[in-house]
């Protein structure tokens, strides 16, 4: 008689684990992969600085004037010499030295668009009590030798979450999946073990 009261001692320990402990499990992993990739965003590609070009002023072609001197530009400030020579002009180079560089690349996402753990679960409903059931059906299938129900759980998950995966928003299919490996992972892990303690006997 003890025995049995053993084996289903055995059995609901790891069930509780199993169903009701992996929720926190499930949400410290998901935020741990978030915060993680917030610390270390993905490297945007910036272009080098070109260097600095001189811009000239165009050239002011000039003619003779009818007395055979060479007429200056209009505008060139003259700048008598002190031999009472003829005027020349005032030499007076202008550079305009510009700078081209570009601004980092960001990419926006469209304001319907929010990334983060807080945006797939609210875009995914009923997320607690589908993981609880998930895990219960999974513990279920592999205590009872039935590990092709494994497949029947993944298919009708992934069916019924086929509308909301289809629908754009940040890293909501990568969490969902995630999030199923993670909670199946620590299901089987517990189940398993009741599995194994409960064949000792």
């Amino acid at each position: 008689m003890w025995i049995f009261v053993a084996q289903a001692a055995i059995i609901a320990a790891c069930f509780a684990l199993a169903v009701f402990a992996g929720t926190p499990v499930v949400r410290w992993l998901l935020k741990r992969i978030e915060n993680r990739e917030a610390v270390d965003p993905p490297a945007t590609p910036v272009e080098p600085e070109s260097s600095s070009e001189v811009a000239q002023p165009p050239a002011t072609p000039t003619q003779p004037d009818m007395d055979g001197e060479v007429a200056q530009p209009p505008g060139t400030p003259i700048q008598p010499d002190m031999g009472g020579d003829a005027a020349q002009p005032l030499e007076r180079p202008v550079e305009a030295v510009t700078r081209r560089g570009s601004l980092p690349v960001t990419h926006t996402q469209p304001p319907d668009v929010v990334s983060g753990l807080g945006a797939a679960g609210e875009a995914l409903k009923g997320g607690y009590w589908i993981g609880l059931l998930e895990r219960a059906a999974l513990f279920a299938c592999v205590l009872s030798g039935f590990p092709a129900g494994i497949a029947v759980v993944l298919g009708v998950k992934g069916l019924g979450r086929y509308p909301e995966l289809r629908r754009p928003a940040g890293g909501k299919g990568e969490l969902f999946i995630i999030g199923t490996f993670a909670s199946m992972l620590w299901s089987a892990l517990w189940s398993g073990l009741a599995y194994g303690l409960v064949r000792l006997w």
